[in-house]
């Protein structure tokens, strides 16, 4: 009698079954909300909204730095109007910098793509912090030198970090919103 390499059809069954049971109960133990599940998805929705925040922030930081910075050639505005605009991107900053602080205590339970964009927004942050001390300065030893080279590296500087800050949040932003539109894309096709 030859060997064959057939299964009866009750041996199939009950591999089948004995493998399916397992993917089965897989499946059902991630769409159980666990405490840890809840606390992901609830420091996920909160990183989130102060990314947005940061985003804004930044967005005005850059806007103040570029009408400073436009206007040191020409000697349009005042001293005290510099110091007026490098005050306020001081306190976004600061606020940015807030954010931050609350990101990085949330960084290990939040996804993947929101640690990496709360590393390279804190690199840029810290860099226009740096640049807003340093303008700061300049401005309250040299009130009528508007105009100097240093001081106008610091407001180009300022503004453009504020805006990698402004686009390196827009981006992962934007990243998350198509990635959850994706989801739910995939999940009426499935069931359709």
């Amino acid at each position: 009698m030859k060997p064959t390499n057939r299964f009866s059809r009750w041996t199939v069954l009950a591999l089948a079954t004995t493998f399916a049971v397992p993917a089965v109960q897989a499946s059902n133990a991630t769409t159980i909300n666990t405490p840890a599940t809840f606390s992901v998805a609830h420091n996920a929705a909160q990183a989130s909204n102060l990314l947005k925040e940061v985003r804004m922030l930044a967005m005005q930081v850059s806007s103040d730095t570029d009408l400073l910075a436009l206007s040191t050639g020409s000697n349009r505005l005042h001293w005290e109007t510099h110091l007026t605009y490098l005050n306020q991107a001081k306190d976004n900053i600061n606020q940015i910098g807030a954010h931050l602080e609350t990101l990085k205590g949330m960084r290990g339970s939040v996804h993947p793509w929101q640690q990496e964009a709360i590393d390279r927004i804190h690199a840029s942050s810290l860099t226009a912090a740096r640049h807003t001390e340093s303008a700061l300065s300049h401005l309250n030893e040299n009130k009528r030198w508007l105009f100097a080279p240093s001081y106008t590296r610091d407001l180009n500087a300022i503004q453009e970090h504020s805006e990698q800050v402004r686009e390196t949040a827009n981006n992962f932003l934007n990243y998350a919103s198509t990635k959850d539109k994706l989801g739910a894309l995939q999940e009426r096709l499935a069931y359709e």
